[in-house]
């Protein structure tokens, strides 16, 4: 039997194999499209040679968090615990790869003056634009950690979105507020389509993707591989980038909005029939 291995999947004589416990999920899919951004947070070399291929091979864009201090033009050593070079991200970049802030030097905000933390929110901005060519909306806050002076300030640093860590309802309204659900070594595939299949707007968060994840914030290469084709295969998965998936949910708000004025209309439409109507018949006696 000739079994031919790809970056996405196992082939057997041409058909797709998942393990039996994806095959419930199949039987979710439905007309209702739901939408997944995927993160890599700090950017990590792991994710250029192991999750970059498999997502650009299926056309997937994403959202790389990178923290400013750590990008070189070059390196002595490459593992997949180094950081990702210039070159490496603009690659990436030219596949349709979204950057965001993950500030400059990865430290709790919280715990800044507020000189520093501009600095932090600011000259990672301008780095990254400068260097991508690309404008950067999004920050994401270094463990997930953030409080009120953090909030006040971003928007004035040039942000649109801050993205912390955490479940919950992916909600645009509070911009500067955006949960993730973290995908970490011990996560089964299953649950995280459980959770997909529950939202209709997901953010995905992986660090590093590795053929042995050593440590909990590493996930399989195996389930990585086994998810995504999966998720490739139904069509009523879309994937963005987060600005990309912020203006799809003000799209669905505006939809709604226009769907029920339209009803209000039509509401007040029936009603001035039926009193025509109600009219018509009294003259008719």
């Amino acid at each position: 039997m000739k079994t031919s291995k790809t970056p996405l999947l196992t082939r057997t004589r041409g058909h797709l194999f998942f393990p039996i416990i994806i095959l419930p999920f199949f039987l979710f899919a439905s007309n209702e499209v739901h939408y997944v951004a995927i993160n890599f947070d700090d950017g990590y070399y792991a994710v250029y040679k192991y999750a970059y291929p498999i997502l650009s091979q299926a056309g997937i864009p994403f959202t790389l968090g990178v923290i400013t201090k750590t990008l070189s033009f070059s390196r002595k050593n490459i593992s997949p615990y180094s950081y990702l070079t210039i070159s490496e991200i603009k690659e990436m970049v030219s596949s349709g790869c979204e950057i965001a802030s993950h500030s400059q030097s990865h430290r709790d905000l919280t715990k800044l003056d507020s000189l520093s933390l501009w600095e932090e929110l600011s000259s990672s901005k301008k780095i990254l634009e400068s260097l991508f060519s690309q404008e950067i909306k999004s920050f994401i806050y270094p463990y997930g950690r953030y409080d009120s002076e953090v909030l006040r300030l971003l928007p004035y640093a040039g942000y649109s979105l801050g993205r912390s860590v955490g479940w919950g309802e992916v909600n645009f309204f509070s911009p500067y507020r955006l949960p993730a659900r973290e995908v970490r070594k011990g996560t089964k595939v299953e649950k995280v389509l459980d959770y997909l299949n529950k939202n209709r707007f997901s953010i995905l968060l992986f660090h590093r993707i590795l053929p042995e994840p050593k440590y909990f914030t590493d996930y399989s290469l195996k389930d990585f591989q086994i998810l995504i084709s999966y998720l490739k295969l139904r069509n009523d998965i879309k994937f963005l980038t987060l600005s990309e998936m912020t203006r799809k949910w003000w799209e669905e708000r505006l939809k709604e909005i226009l769907f029920l004025a339209d009803q209000k209309k039509r509401e007040e439409l029936f009603k001035r029939v039926e009193m025509k109507s109600d009219v018509l018949r009294a003259a008719r006696r």
